[in-house]
């Protein structure tokens, strides 16, 4: 049932895309300076986590640089606090990694993001690091010609869990 829902939600997404890809050129060039972030809400299962469910909420900030066009190389970080089902404290978790992104078609780009994160559990103060992948493919809507709203789904692959989701961020392009 997972995978059907997550499914019709790439094939919601993708029609989107297509409707609104018209709107006006999405070049980002050389030279830009992109500021923003991106807003996460997420409900995570394990199959052997005694805990239960999970649910997430995660506010990233960015800042990236376009080297060259359509070419972002940038920096993001994160906040993230996860509530158990089981448990009446939140754990949370702090997340640091560069990121890349390329624009292949008007306003669409695919972005990969090495991550490390550190993982604080609010029942025992016990801090664990890992580190893992994000993988995204995402669309950039401007509403003019510097702000932009950017829904995506993602790939997150650590060592110890792999998910998957959509997000939403805002994006500011200055310079472009």
């Amino acid at each position: 049932m997972k995978t059907s829902i997550f499914s019709s939600a790439i094939i919601s997404f993708f029609t989107i895309l297509l409707g609104f890809s018209n709107l006006s050129a999405q070049q980002v060039g050389q030279g830009s300076i992109m500021l923003g972030g991106t807003f996460n809400f997420e409900s995570r299962s394990w199959d052997d986590n005694f805990l239960g469910d999970a649910t997430l909420f995660e506010f990233s900030p960015n800042v990236g640089f376009f080297p060259v066009d359509n070419l972002g190389l940038g920096l993001s970080m994160a906040y993230i606090r996860f509530k158990f089902d089981d448990l009446d404290d939140a754990d949370k978790a702090l997340r640091l990694g560069p990121y890349a992104r390329y624009y292949v078609f008007q306003g669409l780009f695919p972005q990969v993001q090495y991550i490390w994160e550190k993982y604080e559990d609010g029942f025992s103060s016990e801090s664990e690091t890992e580190s893992g992948f994000i993988l995204s493919l995402g669309y950039s809507f401007f509403l003019n010609s510097s702000i932009a709203i950017e829904p995506s789904i993602y790939y997150h692959t650590m060592d110890s869990f792999n998910s998957y989701g959509m997000k939403i961020g805002v994006q500011a392009f200055l310079g472009r």
